[in-house]
């Protein structure tokens, strides 16, 4: 099913079976995040590799983020000036 033939009320509702289903989309998709932030923020890269999201990171080269890539919390790391 695509996303498109999803009814938007059944996204938007807050019931089991709603999450369940905006999990099951969320999981494969890939994100790029344009600047990981601070370390502080690496939970949010632990939990989207938890939700199955392939991350990619758009940084400056010495970024902190770079190792999540060895770790396998982030898919790509982009290096950028």
């Amino acid at each position: 099913m695509s996303r498109a033939q999803i009814p938007e009320d059944l996204l938007e509702r807050s019931n089991a079976e709603s999450q369940a289903l905006r999990l099951r989309l969320v999981h494969g998709a890939t994100v790029v995040f344009f600047s990981a932030g601070y370390s502080g923020k690496r939970f949010v890269f632990e939990r989207a590799a938890a939700l199955g999201i392939k991350s990619v990171v758009i940084e400056h080269p010495d970024s902190w983020a770079r190792s999540l890539v060895d770790e396998g919390l982030v898919a790509k790391f982009v290096a950028v000036d």
